[in-house]
């Protein structure tokens, strides 16, 4: 998702690099296939194929890079990359998942750096387009640390808050983005793309506050994660009205 999280940013750039892009889908598939299932690549023959996955998508990665011509790029990638091992790694002794509250904003962080800056060219200093992205995915991430809250052994925001204040902050976290989205790009060339932000934020708030205490995994797995997908679409949709009318 966070590959068409990427897109729609592009579009409101007017800037679409589909290289770039495809990097970052690269790579997203990678890190997930690192963390979740490293411990078991010596052990259980089909998680090793997750090994092969990590390693195939490295080396399009190093094609892409290759056309991309771009050192900046590789400085970015090996930052976020640096992130992810340290994250959760068999072969370093730094944690950061364990450390407490770290994390959802280190998520956060990735991602946002990730958008704007692998996935797209904006320039290093528009802090505002980095905060929106960044308090997007805090909001849209703290269901998933309520829904682990049982089975995570580290202190999380809901472990420490508990549900309700949590949720309070996820809400306060959307509403300030799609707020910071309107700020920064209200005008009538860009207001699909506002429309778009507004909707989805509006949105992921609705799921927080009726999200029950069932069926939490799909919940989050699905709904949450098809936040992150769902401003592009709605930016599609909007393209395709106006060719048909």
């Amino acid at each position: 998702m966070i590959s068409l999280l990427c897109l729609f940013f592009g579009f409101l750039h007017h800037s679409i690099h589909y290289n770039r892009i495809g990097i970052v889908f690269l790579l997203t598939l990678s890190a997930y296939n690192f963390i979740c299932y490293q411990s078991s690549w010596a052990e259980n023959r089909f998680k090793k194929t997750s090994f092969y996955l990590v390693f195939i998508c490295l080396l399009l990665v190093v094609c892409l890079l290759y056309q991309e011509k771009d050192i900046r790029q590789f400085i970015h990638i090996l930052l976020v990359g640096s992130i992810v091992i340290m994250y959760k790694s068999d072969f370093v002794k730094v944690s950061l998942r364990n450390v407490p509250l770290l994390k959802i904003f280190l998520i956060a962080f990735a991602w946002a750096y990730t958008v704007l800056w692998i996935g797209n060219e904006w320039d290093a200093n528009d802090f505002t387009a980095f905060i929106l992205i960044y308090l997007f995915i805090i909001g849209i991430t703290i269901p998933f640390d309520i829904c682990d809250m049982h089975t995570d052994a580290i202190i999380t925001l809901p472990k420490w808050l508990g549900i309700r204040t949590s949720k309070g902050i996820s809400c306060i976290c959307l509403s300030l983005s799609a707020l910071l989205f309107i700020l920064s790009f209200y005008n009538q060339i860009d207001m699909q793309y506002v429309w778009a932000w507004v909707i989805t934020c509006l949105s992921a708030i609705g799921m927080v506050v009726l999200m029950g205490e069932k069926d939490l995994f799909f919940f989050t797995r699905f709904w949450m994660e098809t936040c992150s997908g769902l401003p592009v679409l709605l930016v599609v949709l909007q393209k395709i009205r106006v060719v048909l009318l």
